[in-house]
Order: C-alpha cells, then structure tokens, then sequence
C-alpha cells in the first residue's frame, strides 16, 4: 500500500485481488470516497463531502483525547 498526502487529493496505491475490488469500491464510497473516475450525482457527492467531514471530525475528537 502506498499513500501520498502531499499530493492534492490524497491518493492511497493498492496492491488486491481482482475479486476484491468491488468489495473496495463499496466500502469506500460508503465511507464518502468514491473511486477516482467514478461517475455520482449532485445528491451522491454532496452525501459523500458530509461522510468525510464527520469521519474527519471523529477522527480528531479521538485524537484530541487524553
């Protein structure tokens, strides 16, 4: 696996089996991450930007925690 945060997006390389990656894209875009190239509506991307913000929200209060 690679990850690449300096680059904007972020881009994260994987190395899987052909049979997993459907099982990948689904669970990406259900964390708000939909593949690169993937085609989604309005409806879709805005959902998509309200995963991230609150995935990215829990991450930092879990950080933040003594």
């Amino acid at each position: 696996m690679e990850v690449n945060l300096e680059k904007q997006p972020g881009e994260i390389a994987l190395d899987i089996e052909e049979n997993q990656k459907e099982i990948l894209a689904k669970t990406l875009k259900s964390l708000g991450y939909p593949l690169v190239g993937e085609e989604i509506g309005f409806v879709d991307d805005s959902s998509s930007k309200a995963k991230r913000f609150v995935s990215c929200v829990i991450g930092k209060m879990r950080v933040n925690k003594p």
